[in-house]
């Protein structure tokens, strides 16, 4: 009785542990020195906005005098670099990540 006792309270604890995990939020600040207006902050705050509703980002404060945007994130799900990325695809230097091509919409020019 003592070992089928042990055996159900063990396969319990493991499924009780098997849903919970802890956060770890981090703040980060990011150096955008092409981000110089309003404008661009909004650019910047809607590059994060499908890792907002995943719950990888937190909140996104960018500061346009100081050209820095302050980042919370969950580092289990993204880290630096994707932080960087995501702001490096809206057109913006992030830290040493240079601004990747945005893709351009195809003129009328350009149809065959």
């Amino acid at each position: 009785m003592g070992v089928l006792r042990t055996t159900a309270l063990a396969v319990l604890a493991l499924a009780a542990s098997a849903g919970c995990y802890r956060r770890d939020v981090r703040t980060v600040s990011i150096r955008t020195p092409d981000m110089d207006s309003d404008e661009a902050a909004r650019r910047v705050i809607e590059a994060f906005a499908p890792y907002r509703e995943l719950g990888m980002v937190l909140d996104v404060e960018p500061n346009v005098p100081e050209r820095t945007v302050t980042v919370v994130y969950d580092s289990r799900e993204a880290a630096l670099k994707n932080l960087e990325y995501w702001i490096a695809r809206a057109g913006f230097t992030a830290n040493d990540q240079p601004p990747l091509p945005t893709r351009a919409e195809p003129s009328a020019q350009d149809a065959p």
